[in-house]
């Protein structure tokens, strides 16, 4: 059985089939919160679970010697902001830019680290 957050993205890639690359899973079972999806592996219930990598990685990091996570990602997303067709053009541009400098410094390399992610892959889509 594989286990994951309900209403969440990798809950709905798994249910409408979305990724090519993860095998079938029959035996899914979701849950309200990420507490019960770790307490649903600790305990056996799941084999398996599915989530954010930042999340899974706390829990794995507590347990080396008892869990790990695969180097695979479920998906990928692109990050914007959405603003008004009225709105400020200005404000838009200067955000755009200073987006571009804090990946172009290694400010952005630098937030993801400090969530315990792997910049390569999560800032500059790096392979797997």
């Amino acid at each position: 059985m594989r286990g994951g957050q309900a209403g969440s993205i990798s809950e709905e890639i798994i249910l409408k089939e979305l990724n090519p690359n993860l095998p079938v899973i029959t035996d899914l079972s979701t849950f309200s919160t990420m507490g019960e999806v770790f307490t649903s592996l600790r305990k056996g219930y799941a084999d398996a679970v599915i989530g954010h990598e930042s999340s899974l990685k706390l829990y794995t990091d507590e347990y080396p010697d008892n869990y790990r996570c695969l180097n695979m990602s479920v998906c990928s997303d692109a990050v914007g902001v959405a603003f008004k067709p009225d709105g400020d053009a200005a404000l838009a541009e200067r955000l755009t830019q200073t987006l571009l400098e804090m990946r172009e410094d290694g400010t952005t390399a630098a937030i993801v680290k400090k969530y315990g992610l792997d910049a390569e892959k999560n800032v500059n889509g790096g392979t797997e």
